[in-house]
């Protein structure tokens, strides 16, 4: 094959894709069906995510490494309550019972994250009371860390660490406390 049947070759394929390419682009852009309700643009590139589910409870549960030798389990139990926003923001309300140092611990706040691709990095900071030895309540934050996986469309996997900081706990009492813990969801 000689270098002039070459250049004609990739001429010939060059023209080809130049009057294929507008009827294909325009057949296209034909308007798509829609799986919602008339307006709402779903399943046609338009403004709402068709299955989007705005809210999603979270049983979890972990360790407490805030005391080192206690009566009780070092386990954290708690839950949270999510509203997203979009699949990248979600405020959050929890509640955590950290068993050795006897804690409870009710944080608000967001959580900002990557989409699920099927794993997602989050971020977020927290804040609220903590009830220290179940006497007078403390105002914490917690920045919080974690990985998760939405399995299907509605089913939230998770890991995370969060650090429960509290101001104002005299120095007899334990401070902040740490808990790794891991997550179960569902989004509806």
């Amino acid at each position: 094959m000689t270098h002039s049947s070459i250049v004609r070759r990739i001429i010939a394929l060059f023209a080809l894709m130049f009057f294929l390419t507008p009827p294909l682009a325009a057949e296209a852009q034909k308007r798509g069906r829609t799986d919602g309700r008339p307006g709402s643009h779903i399943g046609a590139g338009g403004y709402d995510h068709a299955g989007f589910h705005r809210y999603s409870l979270e049983l979890q549960f972990g360790a407490d490494l805030t005391v080192e030798q206690a009566d009780n389990p070092p386990l954290s139990l708690g839950g949270a309550f999510s509203v997203w926003g979009d699949d990248w923001v979600r405020v959050d309300i929890s509640g955590h019972y950290l068993m050795a140092a006897e804690r409870l611990v009710i944080l608000a706040g967001p959580r900002f994250q990557t989409g699920h691709w099927p794993v997602s990095l989050s971020a977020g900071l927290k804040a609220g009371p903590m009830w220290v030895d179940r006497g007078t309540p403390y105002f914490a934050v917690s920045p919080q860390i974690g990985l998760e996986m939405l399995l299907g469309d509605k089913l939230l996997l998770g890991v995370g660490w969060a650090i429960d900081i509290p101001f104002g706990v005299p120095s007899s009492q334990p401070g902040g406390s740490q808990r790794p813990y891991m997550n179960l969801g569902f989004r509806f």
